[in-house]
């Protein structure tokens, strides 16, 4: 239910002059015009409502607490009201930011995480991801590009270091966990087209023939990637 004060009001009274007593008084008439005019929107789509909700000043005259006139409309339907094209569109951005900052907390990038989050309260295109959170990542033959990573080992996720050549911390890893050791990481480009909502055409790989996991590089289609770690290369992204 909803309220809208100082709503334009029409006085069902006697009309002035003269009137055979057929049809609706003239200022009632034109009350129900103005009421058959009246549009009740949520959030772009337009409500089915019974339309007359009629509020009269001659009937609060008098009355101290009523002098100000508020008109009450109730949708009558049950269920919910469909969301429009635009509005899936912003629901889709809203769903896949809190998806890559549920991706950042986990790689141990918090402030990447609330970038995301204030992003949801933000007009699209305005995402500002922090430098020093993102790492350049190049697959063996292929051409680099920024992403948010972690390392990923039989018994958990392990957040890349700030402070530690990352060439010395991958042969740390392999040294440890031999060839059981792959790169989760998402693409940037694959956030940024999020914020914007941007379309982006399905990116998953090919399943190759060898069926293992460590050995296997899997793309998914919200930009997000496994790599081993023996096929890749990581550097500092430079802050200039």
């Amino acid at each position: 239910m909803a309220t809208a004060a100082g709503a334009n009001t029409f006085a069902v009274a006697e009309a002035k002059g003269s009137h055979n007593g057929s049809g609706p008084m003239p200022s009632l008439s034109a009350a129900m015009a103005q009421a058959r005019r009246i549009d009740i929107m949520a959030n772009n789509s337009k409500l089915k409502v019974k339309r007359y909700a009629i509020a009269t000043r001659w009937a609060v005259q008098g009355h101290a607490r009523l002098q100000d006139p508020y008109l009450w409309v109730d949708d009558p339907d049950e269920g919910e009201v469909d969301p429009t094209p635009k509005d899936l569109r912003h629901i889709r951005r809203s769903i896949a930011l809190g998806h890559y900052s549920a991706f950042a907390e986990g790689f141990g990038l918090a402030e990447t995480a609330q970038a995301l989050l204030r992003a949801k309260l933000e007009p699209p295109g305005r995402l500002d991801l922090p430098c020093r959170d993102q790492t350049i990542l190049s697959v063996v033959g292929g051409e680099p590009y920024p992403v948010i990573a972690a390392a990923v080992v039989p018994n958990g996720v392990i957040p890349l270091p700030r402070d530690t050549d990352l060439d010395t911390f991958g042969g740390a890893l392999l040294t440890l966990f031999g060839e059981r050791v792959a790169i989760l990481a998402v693409r940037i480009d694959a956030i940024l087209d999020a914020d914007r909502m941007k379309e982006r055409e399905g990116d998953v790989l090919p399943l190759p023939a060898d069926p293992s996991f460590w050995r296997l590089r899997r793309g998914q289609g919200d930009g997000s990637e496994q790599v081993p770690l023996t096929e890749v290369r990581l550097q500092r992204l430079l802050v200039g």
